[in-house]
Formats: structure tokens, sequence, C-alpha cells
């Protein structure tokens, strides 16, 4: 994508986030006009920011100043050499590190995908008052109510037996499978598999395994919560993320002919759920005060 891109989508540049690890490459949307507000988007395990070009112009049409980014690890940003640099808390840090470098210290909305979703709540729970509003974006319960509670070893195997290309075998398979050959998407896990930090593809699902989702102290962060997922999920059973919606206190909607990917499958539709939950999420403006009445001789009335 070229570093500024413009449509009836709207307007998207390339710009770089300082985080105290490292920067990261992002894409930022402004609104035509004043903005109702700002937008972080946190993408998934293998998803990266081109992949959202469309809701991210979408939401900026609408009057909000958005932004997504890759992760450490991923194409285009920086590489960490630590230990567990690619585990969830660290990758909230980060995000963290994004509200407060990008924002200025105002709260904005906070739009996590699948495993994303878990680093963005986990940042909420680090700052609960960074936020204004959280929505999850098929991301479920936690690994072992999903129905591939074994991906982060299996993940571990393909690379120690093969390296990133033999991971590539194995999505690309799964693209091909289900028609997804060829086009944006297509490319973008390409890359997002081989030309990531090999680190990175092994550490932020394996560091799922022992994270506790802590629902109940999400459900006692007192912010509006969206719950979106695709009507036909193949990785968590759309019942389960329904009922995780009810335990942290969010709304929940699904979103018709959508699989695990509903903003990049069906972005249209995602997009206008979570826009329709942005907007009854804003507080209403205080009513304009009375107008005092008039007396009889036209004077007006004042207590006293």
């Amino acid at each position: 994508m070229s570093p500024a891109a413009s449509g009836s989508l709207g307007r998207i540049r390339e710009r770089v986030i300082s985080t105290s690890r490292g920067p990261l490459s992002a894409l930022e949307a402004h609104p035509p006009g004043e903005a109702l507000g700002r937008i972080v988007m946190v993408t998934g395990y293998l998803h990266d920011k081109n992949l959202w070009t469309v809701p991210l112009a979408l939401l900026s049409r609408a009057g909000y100043r958005c932004l997504v980014y890759n992760h450490l690890g991923q194409p285009g940003s920086g590489r960490v050499s630590e230990s567990g640099a690619y585990e969830v808390q660290k990758l909230a840090g980060d995000l963290s590190d994004v509200l407060t470098t990008w924002t200025g210290g105002d709260p904005v909305h906070l739009l996590g995908s699948c495993l994303g979703g878990f680093v963005a709540r986990t940042a909420v729970l680090d700052a609960p008052r960074a936020v204004r509003s959280l929505t999850l974006i098929s991301s479920g319960p936690g690994l072992t109510a999903s129905k591939s509670p074994e991906f982060p070893d299996h993940v571990r195997e393909l690379l120690a037996n093969g390296g990133p290309r033999a991971l590539w075998e194995e999505v690309s398979g799964w693209l091909l499978t289900h028609g997804r050959e060829g086009g944006r998407a297509f490319d973008s896990f390409r890359r997002n598999v081989l030309d990531a930090d090999p680190e990175h593809l092994l550490g932020f699902p394996a560091s799922l395994r022992n994270l506790d989702p802590r629902e109940a102290d999400l459900s006692a962060v007192d912010v509006p919560k969206l719950v979106v997922h695709g009507g036909d999920d193949d990785t968590w059973p759309p019942d389960s993320i329904d009922r995780m919606a009810r335990r942290i206190g969010a709304r929940s909607a699904a979103v018709a002919g959508a699989g695990h990917g509903p903003l990049v499958e069906r972005p249209a539709a995602t997009t206008a759920m979570i826009r329709a939950f942005l907007e009854s999420s804003r507080p209403a403006l205080p009513e304009p005060p009375a107008d005092p009445s008039p007396t009889p001789s036209g004077r007006t009335r004042t207590a006293g």
C-alpha cells in the first residue's frame, strides 16, 4: 500500500508509533471533520494492519480518527530479543504506550481481534481509565474453550521442524481449502508468516496457554463493551462467545455469513455493528436550560 491512499472510503496514511520497546508500523485515518473520538485497533495472530484498511476507512468516514498497527515482531515493526518478548502481557504494554503516545492520554475506543482481543482486554485491565469502550472481535473465552486448544503446540512443532516456511504451507493450505487463494488477504497472511520474527510466530500464541481470562475483573470495568463474532466462527463456538459476553457485561452481535474473520470477510456489515455500538455509547448531551418564562408585562420573571 502506498504511504497515502485516497478514495471514496477516506484517506489513510502510513506512520510509525514509538514505544518503549521499539517502533510500530501503523496506518492512521482522519475523519473529514471534527473527530467524534479516537479508535485504536489491535490485530490478531498473522493479521496485519493492511487487512483492516476497509473498516479503518469506514470508521474514519463516520467521524472517528483511527489507528491500526502491527505488533512488534510483525513485518515493518521492530523486533525484540528479550525473553518472553511476544507474550500477551508484553504486547499489552506496547498497546499502553500507543494509547499514551498517540492520544496524549485521552480515553479511546479500543478494538481487539482474535488474539489481539486478549491484548486489548489485558491493557484495559491494566489501565481502565484509558478507554471509553471495548470491542472484542472473534475473541473468545480462552484457549481451552476454543476448538483447537492444541494450536500453540502445533505451531511450535511446525516451526521446529521446518521454520516459517512449514507454517506457511499449513496456513496457505487452509486458505486454499476455504477458497481464499490470491488477493489482498492471501498476500497479507503470506507476508505475516514469512517476514515475521519467528519468535513472534511462536511466542504470541504460546502465551495463551496459561493466560487467565480474568472475566470477573473485566466485568467490573465500567465501560461499554461489545463482543462481535461471525455466525459461522470455526475457532470458538458462537454460543461460547455469547456466554462469555454475558459474563463480562458486554453486548453480543453475530455477523451473518462470516466465519472467524468478520472484519475481513464482511467488513461493511461488521463495521456498521461497531459504529452503531459506538454511537449508542456516546454520552448524552446535557439538555439546554429552560427559557425563563416572561411575565404578563413582558419582563422576565426571576427568582428572589
